[in-house]
């Protein structure tokens, strides 16, 4: 739980609730190649897959995974179900679902990071290509007219944030604002699973994490 903010800052990002108690859980891992062995692993680690149950500021309840040894390719998903309407991502696949079966909508193309163009064209049928530009890593849904025209072709990473985060960052201090990823939300995205693993090795002890507040308006 030591790396827990992909997963956290999903959730306190879209609800805007903060953690306020929680439990850890962990799996003693007891794979041959010793890895997660206490004596044998820097950290003292001894959890190869860990498990943190929150309550949440606003009454909600949520579980977050941080698992390490699975049969899983890998991937950082997320499940929110509000009393409405959910949303389902799994490897492949993102649903928005509600009450009605009829109404579900598939997300996948939308929210796909496969690019777009710096050029919308008229005609829905032309072809991009790399003398056009494209916006690399970005899905449909990005607000790339945010992004300075000097990101056009540039690396991108984890589902296009890369880029936002560096504008959001350098808009901010020039013109001396907080940005919206700041010290107050990484506190509220990182510090519950850094005690709940503290928790997970005491056996799950139900604990209280400690809030710094919004950050200032």
């Amino acid at each position: 739980m030591f790396y827990p903010t992909h997963s956290v800052s999903m959730v306190v990002s879209v609800t805007g609730a903060h953690v306020t108690n929680f439990c850890g859980m962990g799996f003693v891992d007891q794979h041959e190649d010793n890895l997660y062995t206490c004596e044998d692993n820097v950290w003292k680690n001894p959890f190869s897959n860990e498990t943190m149950l929150c309550r949440m500021s606003d009454g909600s309840t949520v579980r977050f995974n941080e698992f390490r040894r699975i049969g899983h390719p890998g991937t950082v998903g997320m499940r929110l179900y509000g009393t409405e309407a959910s949303y389902e991502e799994q490897v492949g696949s993102q649903m928005w679902v509600t009450k009605d079966r009829s109404t579900c909508v598939d997300l996948s193309k939308e929210l796909a990071c496969e690019g777009i163009p710096s050029i919308q064209f008229d005609d829905p049928m032309a072809k991009v290509t790399g003398a056009d530009g494209t916006h690399v890593g970005v899905s449909r849904v990005h607000p790339v007219h945010r992004l300075p025209k000097e990101f056009v072709g540039l690396p991108n990473g984890h589902h296009g944030s890369h880029q936002f985060l560096v504008h959001d960052f350098v808009t901010a201090y020039i013109h001396r604002q907080l940005p919206p990823n700041n010290v107050w939300q990484a506190a509220r995205y990182i510090i519950p699973g850094l005690l709940a693993h503290g928790s997970a090795l005491q056996g799950g002890q139900l604990m209280e994490v400690p809030d710094f507040g919004d950050f200032p308006k």
